[in-house]
């Protein structure tokens, strides 16, 4: 800077951008449009013929504070850094956005979805998805749950939302029983299935795949205590290797292990309650 600009001082964090790199997505669509990352794939459903279908189990949009900014500290900083390595991490808006737009066939989206809730598109639908994603260890009806949910959600995407138009040319073979068969929408709206359920596996002609019951109040994070004391133990011994130091700090350690296991259960029943489990 120049001026009197010159002699301020200036403080920011800043962490190398190859820590955040995850545009996994944008390299598929730059090799399906031939290599040129100028180029868009054909969006229209009557032309369309390469698409990236997205599997996000995680679909959320990147926290925002909306609150001043803090004084610079360590762990501040550390914490700042790995939501953005979790936000960075998801995939960008304007990604899904395209993905969820009814007019887009070069991209498609399967996440979790509850039609009991509104029948939007987001990882809170996922039991797993509580306590930063590490829910699903807590209790296996949470697996369960998020099993059943992700394979009606498959379901129910491949027969109604995978699909093109029917004057794409990827259906100039077919006749006029599959068409009515598989058909989605009608007149000039009418849409075909890229990938077609066949039998049974259709919702319509087959078995459609019930909506699981959200998994309410089948992780009591109390019942954990014994195994977050176990691990406690483990932890001490291994972080203070030499056993003096072991001996001579195990007072300290005697009155602080029990408060902290209760912060431990207490932050596990806070998370389950605000994903709607408890």
């Amino acid at each position: 800077p120049v001026g009197p600009a010159a002699q301020a001082h200036f403080e920011f964090d800043a962490a190398d951008g190859g820590l955040i790199d995850n545009n996994a997505l944008e390299v598929v669509r730059t090799e399906l449009a031939g290599g040129d990352p100028r180029a868009c794939n054909e969006r229209d459903g009557r032309l369309a013929s390469r698409a990236v279908l997205l599997i996000d189990p995680l679909l959320g949009a990147p926290s925002v504070e909306s609150e001043a900014l803090r004084p610079i500290s360590l762990g501040g900083t550390l914490s700042a850094l790995v939501r953005t390595l979790l936000d960075q991490a998801r995939l960008r808006p304007q990604d899904v956005a395209l993905a969820l737009r009814g007019d887009v066939y070069s991209r498609f989206l399967i996440a979790p979805q509850r039609e009991d809730t509104g029948g939007e598109c987001a990882s809170k639908y996922l039991a797993g998805a509580s306590l930063g994603g590490l829910g699903g260890y807590l209790a296996r009806e949470f697996r369960l749950h998020d099993y059943l949910l992700g394979r009606r959600n498959a379901q129910q995407a491949l027969a109604e939302r995978f699909v093109l138009h029917a004057d794409n040319p990827l259906f100039q073979h077919w006749c006029a029983e599959q068409r009515q068969r598989y058909a989605v929408g009608e007149g000039q709206q009418l849409e075909l299935p890229i990938i077609p359920l066949m039998g049974q596996l259709h919702p319509r002609h087959g078995k459609a795949e019930p909506l699981p019951e959200w998994p309410l109040g089948k992780a009591d994070p109390a019942a954990y205590g014994p195994a977050l004391d176990a691990r406690l133990r483990v932890l001490y011994s291994k972080l203070l290797r030499p056993w003096y130091l072991r001996l001579l700090l195990w007072p300290l350690w005697f009155l602080l292990r029990k408060p902290l296991r209760q912060r431990l259960v207490k932050a596990m029943a806070s998370g389950l309650r605000t994903h709607g489990l408890a």
